[in-house]
């Protein structure tokens, strides 16, 4: 795909530039075939007191990181909000893009 030149007419292919190569045309397929979709990731901040009226924010990650399963995502919600011994203040969504493999 990069080599339409007209020009060029001797393209070598060595033993070191023929996997070289067979890398970078897989990377390029992949790149190619990659295809978007959603995820949700589960982030806690927890404010604990310490010592009397002293307060400190904890971050807590959800273990499995992120989910591609949004029933899955709202169940782990689900058992943040049911909890007697923390209070939900707020849910965020956040839309992000990432760029292909």
């Amino acid at each position: 795909r990069k080599f339409n030149d007209s020009k060029l007419k001797l393209l070598s292919f060595g033993p070191c530039q023929t996997p070289t190569l067979f890398f970078c045309v897989r990377r390029d397929e992949e790149i190619r075939r990659f295809v978007p979709r959603k995820f949700w990731r589960i982030e806690v901040e927890v404010e604990v007191l310490v010592g009397g009226s002293r307060s400190r924010t904890l971050d807590l990650k959800w273990m499995r990181g992120s989910t591609f399963d949004r029933n899955q995502a709202l169940l782990a919600l689900r058992s943040c909000q049911q909890t007697s011994h923390a209070r939900l203040v707020r849910v965020e969504k956040k839309e992000r893009s990432l760029d292909p493999p």
